[in-house]
């Protein structure tokens, strides 16, 4: 019998996984997918005008359509807040 160590940490253990289940034609078709992708990609690189790009980007912020609900909004919630202190003001003072 020996003095057991206190302080002494486990290996981790090591495995190999190897996995079960491989479809060929499935990562055939992937590879071939990416491949098409990368095809595109480059074909619309050396496709692409530099002005047609940059013409929409610089759009006014309040010709949105989410400015112009972010808008609405704003305008019901005051509404709603005045009409609230309108009610509040008459059950109070009447």
């Amino acid at each position: 019998m020996g003095i057991p160590r206190l302080f002494k940490t486990p290996q981790h253990k090591r495995f190999s996984y190897k996995s079960i289940y491989y479809n060929e034609e499935k990562e055939d078709l992937k590879n071939r997918i990416e491949e098409a992708k990368n095809e595109i990609i480059i074909e619309n690189k050396n496709n692409i005008k530099h002005s047609s790009k940059i013409k929409g980007q610089f759009k006014r912020p309040f010709q949105s359509p989410f400015y112009q609900e972010n808008k609405q909004s704003n305008t019901r919630l005051i509404l709603i807040a005045i009409a609230l202190f309108i009610l509040a003001y008459y059950l109070f003072y009447y």
